[in-house]
Parts: C-alpha cells; sequence; structure tokens
C-alpha cells in the first residue's frame, strides 16, 4: 500500500517526482530491459495519486506536454527529429490521469500543445497528398511535427471540451461512488456473507463520509488566457473538422467558443458541403445552428449552386453529449477527497473505493467488490435525492434546432416531395411565399428583418396567424408535456433575440444586463450617417415585428435596458470624460425609446432601476434636447397605455385561480404585484410631467407629451393611478398660459373623462373579488381607494377652477374654497399677470377667459367673421371686418353685419362654442356642456338635443 500523504505541500512534492519519474521512463531507450516495468510501475503511481490528490496548474500542463510530445521541454531542431511521441496506450493513459486538483487549472501552454497536436495520423505522406514533388533537400515547409495517433488526438481534445465548460457537481455527489453495486452472484458461505457484510458496512461508513460535504466543482479549469488563446486558435480549429475522427469534438468545441467574428461564409458553405456530401452529422447540424445564432440569411440554392428540395433533410432536434462524464466524476472524487483533508479528516492514499482485496478471518483472502470509477456509478448508486448525479448533471447538451422548417402537406397534397424541407432549399421567394402556413421553424427568420420586402412578409404571416399567434408554430417540435411552455422559450425567440443583442452590441457596444458594468459603460456612437441610418433601420423593423407580439424577448428588453443606463450616463449634467453630448445622441435615444412601451410588467424595485431610473434622468437632463425629453414622456404614455387596456380584474382571477395568463410572447409571473407596479409607475410619470411643463410652458412638443401623459392617466388608468385631479403647474400651463385653444381644449377633455370615470364607478358600483388577499383583491382596492370621497371633493374643485378661467372669467384665491387657486403659483407670477391685464385695461380674472385670452381672441374674432358671411353679408371693405376682443359694444355694433339683433353676448359665446367643436375641440365643449346648467342647455338646444331628450 502507498505511503499516506497528509499534506498538500506533501502531495505537491509527490506530484513532481512522479511526472519526473514518468519523463525518465518515457525518455529510456525503449531497448532497455527493466523501461518497460518502471514506466508501467510510474503510470499506475500517477493514475493513484491523480485520483488521490489532483495535481496542480503547472503540473496538468506537464503531463498534457508529456503525453502528446513525450518530454518536458522542447529540445532543438538537430534531435527533434529523432523523437518520437510515446506509445497510444501510454499518452491515453496519461490524458485520463490530468486531474485537476481544487483551485487548480490548465494553461495556455497545454492548449497550444493540444492544438499543436491535431492533423493526420504518423504514416501520413503530407507532402505526397499537397502535390509537392519531394527530393533529398531539406523541406521548406518548416520542422518535422511530432506526430500522434488520432485515438490520442480525440482524447486530447475530449479533455479540452470537458476543462472548457464542466458542469458545477455539487461535491456530496461524491458519497454515491460507494454502494455495492454488485449483485452478479449471491455468497454461498457464511464466511462470503460476512465478508460481504464488512464489505458494505465499509462502504457505507464512506458514503457517509461524503454526503455531507459542501461547495461544488467549478464551471471551467481553463485559465482565462487559456480561453483567450483557445478563441485565438479557431481556424486552426476549424481546419481540422474535415478529419472524421476529430470532428463530433471539434463541433462540440466549436459551439461553445464561437462568436459572431468566427461566423464567415466560407466557413457556412464548407460546412454545408460536408452536411450534404457525408451521411447526416449531429456535430456540423449543431455548429450550423450555432452559426445561424449570429448570421441568419436566407441562402438560396441559386446562391448556393445547390440542387433545391433533392438535399438532404435536416437532422432532429437533438442534442451533443457531454464528452466525458468519467473524467468529471474522477475529478469529483479528487475533489472530495481534498475538501475532507482541507476540514481535518484523515483520508488514505490509495483508492478506497477500490481496494484490491481486504483480510478475511482464517488467514485466506477473498477479492473485494470493486468499482468502476465511472458516471455511471453515480446514477445507478442510492445518493440521495437532493443531489443530482453526475451522469444527471453533465448531460447537458448543445439544443440543435430542427432544421426543418418548411412541413410538407397531407399525404395527398405534398407539393414538394415527401420529407420537410429547408429554408435553403427553396427555390425562389415565391416558394418561401406559399410555404409560410406550413413554418415549423424558420433557420432564418431573423434575416427577414434586413430586407423591406421579409418585413413585410413576416407581417403577413404574422397577421395571417402562422406566427406569433400561434405559439407552436415558430417553435422546433416540442415533446410532449413541453408544448405549453412561454413562447420566449421557444427557439425562434431566443434566436432573434440573440442575433439582435449580438449586431446591437457590435453596433454600439453594449452588452446585456447581465454583463459587467464596465461593459455597460463601452457605449458608442455609430461614426458616419450611415452606420447610424443602418442601425435606425434594424431598430425600426425589429420594433416593428416586436409589437405585433406586444412584447419583447427577455434578452433583447434587458439588452434596452442596458442602452438607456448607458445613454443616461452619458447624459449626466457635469461630465468631464470627453463624451459631448451632440444631436446624433438625441436621435439614438429617440430611436430605443421606441422600444419602451412593449416592455412587460414585472416587480417594481427592478422595473424602476432598469427603465424609470434612466427614463427620468433623460428627461431632466439639461444636455438632451427638448423634443428628446418630450418623446421620454411619450414613450412613458405609450408604456402605461399597453398596460392599462388590459382587464386586469380578469387577469387578477386567472392568476389567482392559479392560471396562467399569456402577455404577447409569455406568462405574467404571478409573485408580482401589479396593482403597485401601475399605481408607482403612474404617479411618478406624474410628477415627472409637472416638473417638466413646468419648466418649459413654451414647448410645443413639451405641451403636447404632458397633455397626453394626463390624458392617458384620465381615461385608461382611472381606477388604477393613486391621485385623481391634474397637479397645479399643468393647469396654469394649460389656461393662464395657453397661447392656442388646442392645449385649453385638452385640458378641458381629460378633466370630463376624470368626471366621467367617477360617475361611471358610482353608477356601476364596484365588484367584489373573488379571493381574498389576491391580486384582483388589490385592484379593488387600488380602484376604491382612487374613487374614494376626498378625490372626488378635489377633481370637483380642479372642474369649478377650469370653468372659472376659460369660461367664468373668475379667479377665487381663498384657500380651501371650492375652485380656488392650488398651491403651485407663486405671488410674483401672479403679480406679473395682474400687470400685464392693467396695461391691457383688464382684471386679471379674464387673461384666459373669452375673448380677452391669447387663445381665445383670435377665434372668436373668426368666428364672428364666419358667421356672418355665412349669412350672406360679405365684407366690402375693410372697415366692415369684424375686430376683436368681441365684447357685447362689439356685437351690437356687428349686427349690421349680419349678427342676429337678438344676440347677447351670452348667445355669441354659445354659438362659438359649438363651432368650436365642430372645428374640433371636443374637449371644451363636452366639458361646460356637462357641467354648466344653464349654458350646457343652451348649447344643447342649439344642435336640438333638448328637444330630442324631451321626445
Amino acid at each position: 500500500m502507498p505511503a499516506r500523504i497528509a499534506s498538500t505541500d506533501g502531495a505537491a512534492v509527490a506530484a513532481d517526482r512522479l511526472i519526473l519519474q514518468l519523463s525518465r521512463g518515457l525518455s529510456a531507450p525503449s531497448a532497455a530491459a527493466d523501461t518497460a516495468d518502471s514506466l508501467s510501475s510510474a503510470l499506475q503511481s500517477l493514475q493513484r495519486h491523480a485520483r488521490s490528490f489532483g495535481f496542480s496548474s503547472q503540473q496538468c500542463d506537464q503531463l498534457v506536454r508529456l503525453a502528446l510530445i513525450g518530454r518536458l521541454r522542447l529540445s532543438t531542431a538537430g534531435s527533434s527529429a529523432k523523437h518520437k511521441a510515446p506509445k497510444t496506450s501510454v499518452s491515453l493513459a496519461i490524458l485520463r490521469s490530468v486531474i485537476p486538483r481544487p483551485r487548480a487549472k490548465l494553461g495556455r501552454q497545454a492548449v497550444l500543445d493540444i492544438v499543436a497536436a491535431l492533423g493526420p495520423s504518423p504514416g501520413t505522406d503530407m507532402i505526397k497528398l499537397s502535390g509537392l514533388q519531394k527530393d533529398d533537400t531539406e523541406s521548406s515547409l518548416g520542422p518535422e511535427r511530432v506526430k500522434v495517433d488520432s485515438k490520442v488526438q480525440v482524447a486530447a481534445l475530449k479533455l479540452l471540451c470537458v476543462a472548457l465548460d464542466s458542469p458545477s457537481v455539487p461535491l456530496s455527489v461524491a458519497a454515491s461512488f460507494y454502494t455495492d453495486s454488485n449483485s452478479d452472484s449471491a455468497p454461498t458461505s457464511r464466511r462470503e456473507r460476512d465478508q460481504d457484510g464488512r464489505e458494505l458496512e465499509r462502504l457505507q461508513r464512506h458514503a457517509a463520509q461524503y454526503s455531507g460535504l459542501s461547495g461544488n466543482l467549478p464551471s471551467t479549469y481553463l485559465t482565462a488566457l487559456a480561453r483567450t488563446t483557445l478563441e485565438k486558435c479557431y481556424a486552426t480549429l476549424f481546419h481540422f473538422i474535415e478529419y472524421q475522427a476529430l470532428r463530433p469534438h471539434l463541433c462540440y468545441l466549436l459551439c461553445r467558443i464561437t462568436k459572431r467574428k468566427h461566423v464567415r461564409h466560407y466557413r457556412i458553405t464548407k460546412l454545408m458541403a460536408l452536411r450534404a456530401n457525408a451521411a447526416p452529422e449531429l456535430g456540423i447540424s449543431a455548429l450550423l445552428s450555432t452559426y445561424a445564432n449570429f448570421y441568419p440569411d436566407l441562402l438560396f440554392p441559386e446562391l448556393l449552386g445547390g440542387g433545391g428540395a433533392s438535399s438532404a433533410a435536416g437532422a432532429g432536434p437533438v442534442g451533443l453529449k457531454y464528452p466525458e462524464p468519467d473524467w468529471i466524476a474522477a475529478v469529483l472524487l479528487a475533489h472530495a477527497r481534498c475538501a475532507r483533508r482541507s476540514a481535518g479528516e484523515a483520508v488514505e492514499s490509495d483508492d478506497e473505493a477500490e481496494n484490491d482485496s481486504e483480510s478475511a478471518p482464517g488467514g485466506t483472502q477473498r477479492a473485494a467488490k470493486k468499482q468502476r470509477l465511472s458516471a455511471k456509478n453515480v446514477k445507478d448508486g442510492g445518493a440521495d435525492e437532493n443531489a443530482a448525479s453526475v451522469l444527471g448533471v453533465v448531460s447537458a447538451s448543445i439544443p440543435i434546432p430542427n432544421l426543418v422548417t418548411i412541413q410538407p402537406l397531407n399525404s395527398a397534397q405534398k407539393a414538394f416531395g415527401t420529407q420537410p424541407s429547408l429554408v435553403t432549399e427553396l427555390s425562389s421567394l415565391r416558394h418561401l411565399a406559399h410555404s409560410l402556413d406550413r413554418l415549423v421553424l424558420p433557420s432564418q427568420a431573423a434575416a427577414m428583418l434586413g430586407t423591406a420586402f421579409g418585413a413585410r412578409m413576416m407581417r403577413v404571416a404574422v397577421l395571417a396567424g402562422a406566427t406569433i399567434t400561434n405559439e407552436e408554430s415558430l417553435s422546433q417540435a416540442a415533446p410532449a408535456g413541453r408544448r405549453g411552455q412561454q413562447t420566449e422559450h421557444d427557439a425562434c425567440w431566443m434566436r432573434l433575440s440573440d442575433w439582435l443583442e449580438s449586431v446591437l452590441g457590435d453596433e454600439i457596444g453594449v452588452q446585456s444586463s447581465a454583463a459587467s458594468a464596465s461593459q455597460r459603460q463601452q457605449l458608442k456612437l455609430p461614426s458616419t450617417d450611415a452606420e447610424f441610418k443602418r442601425l435606425a433601420s434594424l431598430l425600426r423593423r425589429a420594433r416593428l415585428m416586436f409589437e405585433l407580439a406586444e412584447q419583447m424577448p427577455a434578452k433583447l428588453e434587458g439588452l434596452m435596458s442596458s442602452v438607456l443606463l448607458a445613454i443616461a450616463r452619458v447624459a449626466e449634467p457635469g461630465r468631464d470624460d470627453g463624451d459631448a453630448w451632440t444631436e446624433r445622441w438625441d436621435e439614438l435615444t429617440r430611436e430605443v425609446l421606441a422600444f419602451v412601451p412593449l416592455v412587460m410588467p414585472s416587480d417594481l424595485s427592478s422595473f424602476e432601476d432598469r427603465f424609470m431610473t434612466p427614463l427620468e434622468a433623460l428627461a431632466r437632463s439639461t444636455r438632451v434636447s427638448l423634443d428628446t425629453s418630450a418623446a421620454v414622456l411619450l414613450a412613458i404614455n405609450g408604456l402605461l397605455t399597453n398596460w392599462a387596456v388590459r382587464d386586469w380584474r380578469e387577469i387578477g382571477t386567472r392568476l389567482d385561480s392559479r392560471k396562467s395568463y399569456r402577455w404577447g410572447i409569455s406568462n405574467l409571473d404571478p409573485s408580482v404585484d401589479f396593482g403597485e407596479l401601475i399605481a408607482a409607475t403612474s404617479a411618478r410619470a406624474d410628477r415627472l410631467a409637472a416638473t417638466l411643463v413646468g419648466l418649459y410652458p413654451r414647448h410645443v412638443a413639451m405641451e403636447h407629451a404632458v397633455l397626453s401623459l394626463y390624458e392617458g392617466l384620465a381615461r385608461h388608468l382611472a381606477g388604477m393611478g393613486t391621485v385623481a385631479s391634474v397637479p397645479a403647474l399643468p393647469l396654469y400651463a394649460f389656461t393662464l398660459h395657453a397661447t392656442t385653444i388646442v392645449s385649453v381644449s385638452r385640458l378641458c377633455g381629460l378633466i370630463q373623462d376624470l368626471r366621467h370615470a367617477f360617475e361611471h364607478h358610482n353608477a356601476v358600483g364596484p365588484k367584489l373579488p373573488a379571493v381574498d388577499g389576491g391580486l384582483e383583491s388589490k385592484f379593488y382596492d387600488l380602484s376604491a381607494s382612487f374613487f374614494e370621497e376626498e378625490n372626488l371633493s378635489i377633481l370637483n374643485s380642479r372642474v369649478t377652477l377650469v370653468a372659472n378661467l376659460v369660461w367664468l372669467g373668475k379667479i377665487v384665491t381663498e384657500e380651501e374654497a371650492v375652485g380656488s387657486l392650488p398651491p403651485g403659483l407663486e405671488q410674483s407670477v401672479l403679480n406679473e399677470l395682474t400687470q400685464r391685464g392693467e396695461d391691457l385695461n383688464l382684471k386679471l380674472a379674464t387673461l384666459s377667459n373669452t375673448p380677452f385670452s391669447r387663445a381665445m381672441s383670435h377665434l372668436s374674432e373668426r368666428f364672428a367673421n364666419v358667421y356672418c358671411a355665412s349669412q350672406g353679408k360679405k365684407a366690402t371693405a375693410e372697415d366692415e371686418w369684424i375686430r376683436g376682443p368681441i365684447t357685447p359694444k362689439t356685437i351690437k355694433s356687428a349686427k349690421k353685419n349680419g349678427m342676429p339683433a337678438a344676440w347677447t353676448h351670452t348667445d355669441f359665446r354659445a354659438y362659438l362654442l359649438d363651432w368650436l367643436d365642430t372645428q374640433g375641440a371636443h374637449g371644451m365643449y363636452e366639458l361646460l356642456k356637462n357641467i354648466l346648467v344653464t349654458f350646457g342647455s343652451q348649447l344643447k338646444s342649439i344642435r336640438g338635443e333638448a328637444a330630442a331628450a324631451a321626445q
């Protein structure tokens, strides 16, 4: 039995001694008598040490070099020609012993040695195959390469695959190795039964020692430099993909390291040729599918020189299996033993589960039951249910989407052959158009975003119900029991979002929300107009696509959040990092803001961090243009409107009954308080709009955006907000400071919408929720707080104030009086308005009133002349034109122009308001008609509504 090693330092010294002994054995002349025995002994000791302790990073690199080259250091050019690689069996045994100990990883040199060992097997004449003439002179192709057997190359590639991407298995799973799974023959004697009992007791004791371990295996065994080196060797790895023995493992490795920069036309063509000329291989299909994630393009036969539908059909939706689960099992056992030693436990240095024998009573010995160290032992062993088996964990596969995209018609109508067709096998765009209704998985669907024709075709397919409306149509064939999953997990949406994230990441240099903060700060602006137009065109086409789905995929939503956060950092006032805000930043911001209405409702804290915080920072920033600030408000209004148009009481009922509710392409999370989300977002948008309109009351785009937001809050979100009124600053901006009838009428219209919501609520009454404490109950409580009596009193006061300012010519300054001026209008502003009225020989109360306000004076003058002209009185001289302001005195003098003699000033204003309604100012007409009893009756009588109601 080998000597016990109690410390890590002792294990490292012993490993160095074993590697040196192995190196000497490989370098010794093969003719020596004891060379084979010493080499075999060294290999056995090396394997025992690997399973018990593992090797350090440097030692792993040395073992890889010994397995492939047979020496630790490169020799000179003269001696390298005489050196031969180790025997195949020796190299395979050494590679199986490359077990990293905890915190050890393979370095850059190991990757280079493995890549350098690829190529033809020994005996292949590369000079002859390359067509070069062979002569006696020294070859100019460089130094002769140490050729490695193909079996060793495969083993080295497997090691590289598992070292690059490894499952994080819990260390406690190592207890599953110590189970008695040998039931081939039952013991026949009492001695054998006693020996079996002792063996079982020993295994159970070992299993108990490992079942309580904490921690997991690392997810990779390559250093960062080694991974970078492996990516740089992509072209070399792809070069050897024609070698059939290496191809499965090369495809697995390339699938794991492929990035957008690696996808090239000639590589796609080469893979397609291999797929068409050889038997179907899962590796090639998987690599093609990986390429399609980054380069989705409709490649028709005339572009590839293909033969149409005669090509082979695609492989099924299966995955590439993990290359070497047994290696993970060996690493798991070594790490578990090291963890026990770190905890102070005594662990034998030999293999506890693989003792050759154990002494039996009476001096006799019986062979102990041996277990092979593999993942199968873990799967078949009696591990705890909570500890995932190694085989179950390492069976993580690369999903290969079904490359078959056009499903054939029924047996009587198979127009394009008996087998399903690929997108690349379609003969023309016309063929594609006729096949849209039979799309199963459009592997190149994202390319349709690239052309105007393709974008229109995709929209037609969506509207026809061939895509988004049918959650199975764009996804690969799902197995039984999984057909009801969220559509965002479908392969099509994943491919679209992956492709868009990759392209946008290259265009503007921003990563998804999962990336580090330093990556998110690397936002770059397109340097030329052509680049910006290409980016803007891509964003617009993608937005049109996802607008039809009413939601973005989660990955794209995270990317848009990262873009907004990065732009908000650039827009921070006082930045001194060289980022100058230009008009191009405003244009990019407005393109990205178009995606905000497609954001899915989520947790309030997460939503505010990802979207509301950067949006508010952009709107308030002094570096951005006012048009961009207005666009932020419009984007928030679009988002709230898309949320509000849903029947949230019905949604709450479904979620409370544990049913799913589909929002676009995914299901809502039933654990989210959507009532709190909508109410808090509405209140924050309300405050932001009031602040901006108070700062910039004269900006037309800002005025429109603020009014649009308040119209959305009044019409769609009534009953889901917190305050049922309009703040003071918007009231003053759209009455006393209004310059056109548009803002006045829209303000009156949204106030009338609020009045109508209260009237409807009082008439219909609330519907009690079916479940107390559920989501429906939360929306019921939110509605009850919105329509409470206090909010109704505030709304009535606002209604009276608006009527006083725009029609009655009153100003109430007493606090808490009905219709009084709310806090927000400073005394200095009131003094300025009063002084302006005195200059015009007017009172403050009439500044916003017809016919004296700037918004109404010209309209009242125009109506007087239009009305008189309609009565047959045409102005023939300049002095016959009725000029405002239209006062009772003006009306009296205008009767000679055709104005009715019986008209009073009130009659004139009534007909003026009726005329304004026909011209589009519906809000003012509806509000005044419903709140002023006498005046409202006069308005109704003009149109005959009063007589019709009486009948």
